[in-house]
């Protein structure tokens, strides 16, 4: 098991007192989640969790990640959709002059389905994208979107236990890749990369200055592409989404 996740694991024994969703792998390497639990303890291989009334045991080499926030729609039932990864074409920001001015960003995107299987459908992309702003007094802040509607959260800055409990919603629509006009344009600059197009209307920006985008795109159930920008003219904290 990688040294930053066992680290983190050790580092969440201390203060998880509330419950916390775990995402594992079982035995025929399905992976599950699992919300309500707390850490008991961590050694070299295992850990021990507290759910209801009793513990379990999970190998370390198991463990895909650990949130500490009890994410409300975790749980281990069966999903039969597809699995997938998502390709990020570039990003860009227009002006809709019809529209007054108004901001969209705009990122193409590919499905890349891993099942042989046309007939079986997949769980909707959701991308998300986190913007910071400038004004000329120097005050900056961070807005948030979500692709397509059903994604869309109220975020004041990056918190990826909300995020996927958005993706493992089971109101979260389903899709048919055949069924291409379901996933919106397909881009109309082919250079940027991308069969299909995400636009997000950038509400609250008005005369703001853009100076850094972060995207993260999400397949059935994990992070499966991210893509970042900044003007190279202003200083940007390196992971600036996170605060």
């Amino acid at each position: 098991m990688k040294k930053t996740v066992l680290l983190l694991l050790v580092l969440l024994v201390g203060f998880a007192v509330s419950a916390g969703t775990l995402i594992y792998k079982n035995r025929e390497g399905k992976k599950l989640t699992v919300s309500g639990l707390k850490i008991f303890s961590i050694d070299s291989k295992k850990m021990v969790v507290k759910i209801n009334d009793g513990t379990e045991t999970i190998l370390l080499s198991n463990v895909v990640k650990y949130y500490d926030s009890d994410i409300k729609s975790g749980g281990s039932f069966d999903d039969d959709t597809a699995e997938y990864d998502i390709r990020l074409g570039e990003g860009a920001i227009r002006s809709d002059k019809k529209k007054g001015g108004q901001k969209f960003f705009e990122i193409p995107f590919d499905v890349v389905r891993k099942s042989a299987r046309m007939d079986t459908p997949m769980r909707y992309p959701y991308i998300f994208l986190f913007v910071l702003t400038s004004n000329a007094e120097g005050s900056r802040a961070i807005s948030s979107y979500g692709f397509p509607v059903a994604a869309r959260l109220s975020l004041k800055n990056y918190d990826e236990a909300k995020m996927l409990e958005k993706v493992l919603s089971l109101k979260r629509p389903h899709y048919h890749s055949e069924d291409v006009n379901r996933m919106g344009e397909r881009s109309s600059t082919t250079r940027m990369g991308g069969g299909k197009v995400a636009t997000f209307q950038l509400n609250n920006i008005k005369d703001r200055k853009v100076i850094a985008w972060y995207v993260v795109a999400w397949n059935k159930d994990s992070i499966s592409a991210t893509k970042e920008w900044h003007d190279t003219q202003y200083k940007v904290g390196k992971n600036w989404w996170i605060r």
